[in-house]
C-alpha cells in the first residue's frame, strides 16, 4: 500500500521497474489522488502488475473501495475512480444539510458501516462534529446476505466526491477549497491539470493569503526532465499550457520550481512544511517581480491579439514593467 506521491518519487528513479522488482503483482494506492499518468508510467515499469486504486480514511479503518486500474481504463476514463465500496460499507453524498444528493452530483463523502470508528479518544468535540449514527437500506451484514433498514455508525470525511454507476470518484479535500476573487476553486483540480502538462512531474497549489482573504494562487513544480529555459520563460510556458485545460481566474499567478516536493511521514504531499518554505516568497505581495511581469505579459496578450513567445521574454530579458512597455510599443508600433 503507498500513496501516488510516493509512486511519482520513485519513479523518478530509472532503477524503479520490473528488473528491481521482478515478483511484483500489485500496487495499491491509497491516501491522493492517483492520477492517469502516474497510473500509466507504472504500467511502463511494471507491465505484469496491477495497479489497484482504493479509498478510505483512518477513522472507516482505512479502504472502503477498491477497483482494478488496466492500461485501457487509464485512457478512457479521467479522473480515474477510486473503486466500488465494499459489502460491509455503504457510501453516501450528502449536501451542506446531510442529505443525500442525485447520482453524479458533488457532495461530502459519508462512510456507513461496521470498520467505522465510534470516534476520537478522549475528543468528544471533534467526535459529534464528524461522527453519527444512520440508517441505511440493503447493507450486507458479515454472517447473511442483504438485509433490510439497519442503524451503523456513520463518518463525515470531509471529502468531496461523487457517485457514478456504483463508482465512487474522488474530488479532493472539501478544506482544499478556495474562494478567490468571488470563485470558488479546488485546488487538487489545478494539480491534477498541473500534473497534465507534459514535462510537470508533479505540482502542488498553495494559496496566498493576506488579512484573512486569499490574493493569488502559488503553484509549486517539479519538472521531469531538463527544459533547457530559464524559471521565468518556463513559468510562462507552463501558463500558456493550462489555458487549454482551465479559465483564466484558475491559473496560479506565480510559478515556483523545486527539486521534489516534501511529504509527510505517511507519503503525503506536506502542504503545511511548503507554506513554511520562506523560499517560496509565499507572502511577497510585490506584483512587479519577474512572476508579476508574466501575469502583465500574459494580459496584454490577450487584449491586444499579440502572441507573446516565451523564449523571446527569456531572451530580451523583459523583467519589469518599463521593459514590458519598451516591448509591448515595439510590437505594435504604438
Amino acid at each position: 500500500m503507498s500513496t501516488p506521491s510516493f509512486a511519482e518519487m520513485c519513479l523518478a528513479d530509472s532503477g524503479f521497474n520490473e528488473e528491481l522488482l521482478p515478483h511484483l503483482k500489485y500496487l495499491l494506492f491509497c491516501g491522493e489522488t492517483l492520477s492517469n499518468n502516474c497510473a500509466r508510467k507504472l504500467y511502463q515499469r511494471f507491465p505484469q502488475a496491477k495497479v489497484i486504486n482504493s479509498y478510505g480514511p483512518t477513522e472507516a479503518t482505512v479502504a472502503v473501495t477498491a477497483l482494478h486500474v488496466d492500461q485501457e481504463m487509464c485512457d478512457r476514463i479521467e479522473p480515474l475512480p477510486v473503486g466500488y465500496v465494499k459489502n460491509d460499507c455503504r457510501i453516501l453524498i450528502v449536501n451542506a444539510e446531510g442529505q443525500t444528493v442525485a447520482e453524479g452530483e458533488k457532495g461530502e463523502i459519508v462512510i456507513v458501516g461496521d470498520s467505522v470508528s465510534p470516534g476520537y479518544y478522549r475528543n468528544p468535540e471533534m467526535t459529534v462534529k464528524a461522527f453519527a449514527l444512520r440508517t441505511v437500506e440493503g447493507l450486507h451484514k458479515a454472517e447473511d446476505s442483504a438485509c433490510g433498514p439497519v442503524t451503523k455508525r456513520s463518518y463525515r470525511t470531509g471529502d468531496e466526491g461523487y457517485l457514478q454507476e456504483g463508482l465512487l470518484y474522488y474530488c479532493g479535500r472539501i478544506d482544499f477549497q478556495i474562494k478567490l476573487n468571488g470563485f470558488r476553486i479546488e485546488l487538487e483540480d489545478i494539480e491534477n491539470n498541473l500534473r497534465k502538462v507534459e514535462f510537470i512531474e508533479n505540482a502542488v497549489v498553495l494559496p496566498v493569503r493576506k488579512e484573512d482573504k486569499v490574493q493569488y494562487l502559488t503553484a509549486v513544480v517539479v519538472l521531469n526532465r531538463e527544459i533547457g529555459q530559464k524559471d521565468f520563460g518556463m513559468a510562462l510556458k507552463i501558463k500558456h499550457e493550462l489555458k487549454n485545460f482551465l479559465p483564466e481566474y484558475m491559473v496560479p499567478r506565480k510559478i515556483v520550481f523545486k527539486d521534489s516536493i516534501p511529504m509527510t511521514v505517511n507519503g503525503k504531499i506536506n502542504r503545511a512544511k511548503l507554506l513554511e518554505d520562506r523560499d517560496l516568497n509565499l507572502f511577497e505581495a510585490g506584483l512587479l517581480d519577474s512572476l508579476g511581469v508574466i501575469e502583465l505579459l500574459v494580459g496584454i496578450e490577450e487584449q491586444l491579439g499579440i502572441r507573446i513567445e516565451p523564449t523571446e521574454v527569456e531572451r530580451k530579458e523583459i523583467d519589469t514593467t518599463n521593459k514590458v512597455l519598451a516591448y509591448i510599443s515595439q510590437r505594435t508600433g504604438r
